[in-house]
């Protein structure tokens, strides 16, 4: 490494080898993503299509019915950001009456046998508030901190009011990122009675949290054994020039310098 054409040719190789990795690695990552991504909206879309196929429409409208009433009488609606304040609680107390209805405890166990069996975050069935572009809760099949019938939320999506007045067409996979349930995405499809009409929407919570916690660790190994890679090229490809290109430069330099100073560079 003597040689300041060595040295340069080393910074040279080692600047582009470093600048093709990134650029690969970044590729890889964006593809890879871009990938799993697909794969959940597929999935999250196929899921909430079997759950809107197997909810009992008739039993479903019952609950629906008796939630809108007590939502359409109530002046003061409270949105689910408010919970735990008095306000909120005092608003989902009139719903109470609608836990005790055969047709919620029905509905809601078979979401929360197909939730378990499906093996998702939640599943839930909501009714959509053209007016006020928000969720109203109907069922919610958590185990955990569910959201009780009458719960309010807005509709997160880039162009909510297209979404609501295109509830056919379901509600796209939207992806969150929260405090409380980290990376989600949510998926809705349209839930229809015997008439064809839409009853309310389908809908499911899937967490990818875990998959791009695993994305981020498997891209760490991409990344050192690139860097291993690199090494490897710079340290070969120094050896090759150094052999193959620097040495032979070097003898003809050394040839015109014994030139230059009267030398013979040739045999007799």
């Amino acid at each position: 490494m003597k040689s300041p054409l060595i040295r340069k040719t080393f910074l040279l190789i080692m600047c582009i080898a470093i600048v093709i990795g990134v650029l690969a690695i970044a590729i890889y990552n964006k593809g890879l993503y871009d990938a799993i991504i697909l794969q959940y909206k597929n999935y999250s879309v196929d899921i909430t299509k079997l759950v809107a196929s197997e909810i009992d429409p008739e039993r479903l409208s019952n609950v629906k019915n008796a939630v809108i009433d007590i939502y359409d009488r109530s002046e003061n609606k409270v949105m689910s950001d408010q919970w735990g304040t008095p306000e909120f609680e005092s608003y989902m107390s009139r719903f109470e009456t609608v836990k005790e209805m055969d047709d919620y405890k029905t509905v809601l166990a078979d979401l929360q046998k197909m939730q378990d069996e499906i093996n998702v975050d939640c599943l839930y069935i909501a009714w959509i508030d053209k007016v006020n572009e928000c969720y109203v809760y109907l069922i919610d099949a958590a185990h955990e901190d569910p959201c009780p019938p009458g719960c309010i939320d807005p509709v997160f999506l880039e162009d909510a009011g297209t979404a609501v007045n295109n509830l056919s067409a379901g509600m796209r996979p939207n992806i969150t990122k929260t405090p409380e349930y980290g990376w989600l995405i949510s998926t809705g499809m349209p839930i229809y009675d015997d008439r064809g009409e839409i009853v309310a929407m389908a809908a499911a919570d899937i967490s990818m949290s875990k998959a791009r916690s695993e994305l981020t660790h498997f891209m760490g190994q991409i990344g050192i054994v690139f860097s291993v890679m690199i090494i490897l090229v710079c340290i070969l490809s120094i050896f090759l020039i150094g052999k193959y290109i620097v040495m032979p430069i070097n003898a003809l330099s050394r040839a015109a310098l014994d030139y230059k100073n009267n030398r013979s560079v040739f045999p007799n």
